[in-house]
C-alpha cells in the first residue's frame, strides 16, 4: 500500500510537472498569439494608413531582380494582385519616358553607391489616367556592405499636385490682374516696408528696375508725402479707410490718387500689415476743377448778362429822355438871337446833357453795345501817345512803368475806347496802391493763344485760337480776395464806397465789343494784374473816315417819322420841320407801314425808331422796303449801331442815329442819305 501510494505521488509530481510544462507552453503560445494579434493589428493599421495616405511599399531583390508589392501598390498602379508583382522592366513601363529614365538612374545610384532618393514621378496608368507619385528608395546591405535589397514607398500625390498647380495658376491669374490693373496695388508690413507692388508702380520710379519691395515709404518718397501715406496706413490697421493721396511721379508730375486701404491678416487672424488699391484721379480732379471754373464763368456771364440787360434798358430810356432835352435845347438856341442871355444857360444844359449821355454810353459799353470806329492800331504807339494822360491819372506816389515789345502786330479797334481801357486800369491800380509808394506797370506783347489759355479769360470761351495782342496792367497795391474779384466787373461795384462808377464794367464792355478777353489775378497784400487780349489784325481795315459836315443845309419834302415815345416824336418832328421838312408822324411800326403805303409817292425819306410796340423798327423797315426799295431809311435807337442793327446785315439802312443826337447830326445824316 505504501509503495502504491509512493508511486502515485511520483506520478502525481510528474503529471504536475507535465501540466506545468503544458501551462508554460500554453502561456508561451498565448504570448505568441498576442504578439501575432498585435502584429496583425499593426499591419491592419499600416494598411489602413497606407490606404488613407495613398501609400504603398515595395521591395526589390538585387540579385534576383524580383519586385514585391504591397496590396496598396497594386491598387495605386491599377494592377490585379493575381498577376503578381511586375518584373523590373514591366515596372519601368508604367512611367512616362523621361520619368522612367529618372527612376532607372535613381535605382542605379542606390545599387552602386547606396544613395537613397526621394523624387516625384508621372505614370500613365492602365485606365489612361495620368498620376503623380512620390517615390522613396532606401537600401539594405549585407555585412560586406554590398547592397542586397531596395526598399521603398509609393504615394499618390496627384490631388496634391493638381491642387498646387491650380493654386499656382490662380496666383498667376491674380498676379496678371494685379499687374495689368490701372490702379496702384501694394501691401506693407507693420513696419511700413513694402511687401508687394504691381507693375504700375514703375510710374513712380525714376528707374523702371528700381525695386520697391523691402523699402519703406520714407525711402521712396519725400518726407511730407511719406508721412501722409504712413498716417493713412496706420489708420487702415483699424479697418478700411478711403483717402486722397498726392504722389509724385518719376517724370516730375504730381498725381492725385484715391486710395482704399485695409488691414491684412494671416491664417490665424493676426494683423500682419496693410493693403492698398490706389486709383489715379488726377484727370477727374482736373476735369472737376475745370467744370467748377466753367460753372463759375457761366454764373458770372449770366449775372453780367442780366446786369447788362438792365444797364442797356436804362441807357436806352435815358437816351430817349436826353433826346427830348437836347432837341428842345437845339430848337430853343435856333430861335434866340446871338446876344440872348439865355444862350449861355442853354449851353450849360447842353453840356450837362452830354455828360448824362456819356453815362449812358458807359452803360452801353458795359453791355458791349458801343459804337466801334474800326481802324488798324498799334497798341505800343497808342500807349506812347497816351502816356502823358496816364501819368496824370496816377497819384504822385505811384511810379508808372511802361514795358513795350516794339514789334506788336496791329489790332482792329477804336483808339478812344482803348485809351479808356488804359485810363481805367491805370487809375484802378493807382487807387489800389493808395498813399504808400508803389508801381503800376503797363506791358504789351504778342502771344499765341491755345484753347486752354483762352478759356481762363472772361469772355475767353468766345475767342478763337491764334495770335493776340496782350495788354497787362499790374500794380503793387493791396490786392483783392476771391469774393471781390467775382464782383469787380459789376456796374457801380467798388471797394471804396457805394456807387463809385462804371470804370471796370465799361472796360469789360469795350473788351467785349473788340472781341477780346480779360482776366484778373490778385491776392490780398500781393497786388493785382489785369490781362487783356485783343485779336491781332490779319487784314487791312476797310473802315474809311466820314466826310466832314458842310455848313448850313436845309431840306424839302415829306419825312415819315415813327417813334412810340410821344415827347421824343414831338421834338423830332419840330427838329425836322426846322430843317425845312413836312412831317408825317406814326406811333408804332404798324401805323408807319400804313402811312407809307398811303403816301410813299411823296415821302422823301423815313426816320424810324427801332424799339416800338406792335411792330418793331426792323420789321417795319423790311415792310417799307417791300413797298419801295428805293426809299432812304434812317434807323434810330438808344442802343449803339452795332447792336441795334444786328439781324439786318443783308439790308443795311441808308443811315443810323444814336440817341441823343443834336440838330447838326440829324441835318448831316439827312443831307447824306436824301437824293439831291
Amino acid at each position: 500500500m505504501d509503495q502504491d501510494k509512493s508511486k502515485t505521488k511520483a506520478q502525481l509530481l510528474e503529471e504536475l510537472q507535465e501540466l506545468r510544462r503544458q501551462v508554460a507552453t500554453l502561456e508561451a503560445a498565448r504570448g505568441q498569439v498576442a504578439e501575432l494579434e498585435a502584429l496583425r493589428e499593426s499591419e491592419r493599421r499600416l494598411k489602413l494608413a497606407q490606404e488613407i495616405g495613398a501609400v504603398g511599399d515595395w521591395e526589390f531583390v538585387v540579385e534576383s531582380q524580383q519586385i514585391s508589392w504591397s496590396d496598396q501598390v497594386y491598387s495605386l498602379f491599377e494592377r490585379d494582385p493575381a498577376l503578381g508583382p511586375p518584373t523590373y522592366e514591366e515596372n519601368n513601363a508604367y512611367y512616362l519616358p523621361e520619368d522612367s529614365l529618372k527612376l532607372q538612374e535613381n535605382v542605379r545610384r542606390a545599387i552602386e553607391h547606396g544613395e537613397p532618393s526621394d523624387a516625384n514621378y508621372r505614370l500613365k496608368l492602365p485606365s489612361g489616367r495620368l498620376a503623380h507619385y512620390r517615390g522613396l528608395i532606401r537600401v539594405k546591405k549585407d555585412p560586406s556592405g554590398r547592397v542586397t535589397q531596395l526598399l521603398g514607398t509609393v504615394q499618390d500625390i496627384t490631388e496634391h499636385k493638381e491642387t498646387a498647380e491650380a493654386l499656382r495658376a490662380s496666383e498667376a491669374r491674380l498676379r496678371a490682374f494685379i499687374d495689368h490693373s490701372p490702379a496702384l496695388v501694394s501691401s506693407k508690413d507693420l513696419t511700413g516696408k513694402v511687401t508687394l507692388v504691381n507693375k504700375r508702380f514703375s510710374l513712380l520710379a525714376a528707374d523702371e528696375e528700381e525695386p520697391f519691395v523691402g523699402k519703406s515709404v520714407f525711402d521712396l518718397f519725400p518726407r511730407d508725402v511719406a508721412e501722409a501715406l504712413w498716417e493713412n496706413d496706420r489708420l487702415a490697421r483699424q479697418g478700411p479707410v478711403e483717402a486722397e493721396e498726392v504722389v509724385p511721379h518719376a517724370d516730375g508730375s504730381t498725381h492725385t490718387y484715391l486710395s482704399v486701404k485695409f488691414p491684412l491678416s494671416d491664417a490665424q487672424g493676426n494683423l500682419i500689415g496693410t493693403g492698398a488699391i490706389s486709383t489715379d484721379i488726377t484727370q477727374r480732379k482736373r476735369a472737376e476743377e475745370e467744370q467748377r471754373q466753367m460753372d463759375g464763368r457761366l454764373q458770372r456771364a449770366q449775372k453780367l448778362e442780366s446786369l447788362g440787360a438792365l444797364a442797356g434798358g436804362i441807357a436806352h430810356d435815358l437816351n430817349n429822355l436826353l433826346q427830348v432835352i437836347l432837341g428842345n435845347v437845339d430848337l430853343a438856341e435856333s430861335c434866340l438871337p446871338s446876344e440872348s442871355k439865355a444862350l449861355p444857360r442853354l449851353k450849360k444844359v447842353t453840356e450837362a446833357t452830354h455828360l448824362a449821355a456819356d453815362l449812358a454810353s458807359q452803360m452801353l459799353a458795359y453791355t458791349g453795345q458801343v459804337q466801334f470806329a474800326a481802324e488798324e492800331l498799334n497798341l505800343d504807339t497808342l500807349l506812347s501817345e497816351t502816356s502823358g494822360l496816364l501819368k496824370s491819372a496816377a497819384s504822385k506816389k505811384t511810379r508808372l512803368k511802361f514795358v513795350t515789345s516794339g514789334d506788336l502786330p496791329a489790332l482792329e479797334g477804336d483808339s478812344t475806347q482803348l485809351q479808356q481801357i488804359l485810363l481805367n486800369l491805370v487809375a484802378n491800380g493807382s487807387e489800389a496802391i493808395g498813399d504808400e509808394p508803389g508801381e503800376v506797370k503797363v506791358e504789351t506783347s504778342a502771344v499765341e493763344c491755345d484753347r486752354r489759355f483762352l478759356d481762363s479769360f472772361l469772355e475767353g470761351e468766345q475767342l478763337s485760337e491764334g495770335l493776340y495782342v496782350r495788354l497787362e496792367v499790374s500794380d503793387t497795391g493791396c490786392g483783392m480776395d476771391q469774393e471781390t474779384q467775382a464782383r469787380i466787373f459789376e456796374p457801380f461795384f467798388s471797394t471804396k464806397f457805394t456807387g463809385r462808377g462804371l470804370g471796370l464794367s465799361a472796360v469789360l464792355g469795350i473788351v467785349r465789343v473788340h472781341r477780346g478777353g480779360i482776366k484778373v489775378e490778385s491776392e490780398p497784400g500781393r497786388g493785382t494784374s489785369f490781362v487783356v487780349l485783343f485779336p491781332a489784325c490779319t487784314q487791312p481795315s476797310d473802315a474809311a473816315p466820314r466826310s466832314a459836315a458842310p455848313g448850313e443845309w436845309r431840306g424839302s419834302g415829306t419825312i415819315l417819322l415813327a417813334d412810340d415815345e410821344e415827347e421824343v416824336r414831338t421834338i423830332a418832328a419840330e427838329t425836322l420841320e426846322a430843317l425845312g421838312f413836312s412831317v408825317l408822324e406814326a406811333a408804332d411800326g404798324v401805323e408807319a407801314v400804313r402811312l407809307f403805303r398811303e403816301h410813299h409817292e411823296k415821302i422823301a425819306g423815313v426816320v424810324l425808331d427801332l424799339k416800338m410796340p406792335r411792330m418793331d423798327g426792323k420789321q417795319a423797315y423790311q415792310e417799307l422796303k417791300r413797298i419801295s426799295a428805293a426809299v432812304p431809311v434812317v434807323l434810330v435807337s438808344g442802343y449803339a449801331e452795332q447792336d441795334a442793327l444786328a439781324g439786318l446785315a443783308q439790308e443795311t439802312p441808308a443811315g443810323f442815329l444814336q440817341k441823343p443826337y443834336r440838330l447838326s447830326t440829324l441835318r448831316e445824316t439827312l443831307r447824306q442819305v436824301l437824293p439831291g
